[in-house]
């Protein structure tokens, strides 16, 4: 799931009822959109723990590309009381 020997940022927070963790790797973005394609996939089956914790807490979870000025992956979750 993260790219081995780079740095990844971990953050945990709660507030307003809800646990909020997020990760961000440093995973470059590909160029060819069908290997962008299939990395979200193998992200995403990955993460089948991480879907079923959050289903069962009502909680919610994705994957998108870090906000500049970080550059890589970030996968959330945020988990209900």
């Amino acid at each position: 799931m993260m790219t081995p020997g780079l740095d990844r940022y971990v953050s945990a927070r709660h507030r307003d009822n809800a646990l909020r963790v997020v990760v961000r790797d440093q995973h470059q973005r590909h160029a060819d959109p069908d290997t962008v394609t299939l990395c979200g996939e193998r992200r995403r089956s990955a993460l089948w723990l991480l879907d079923s914790v959050a289903d069962d807490r009502g909680g919610e979870w994705g994957l998108c590309d870090a906000a500049p000025p970080h550059a890589g992956i970030r996968t959330w979750a945020q988990l209900r009381r």
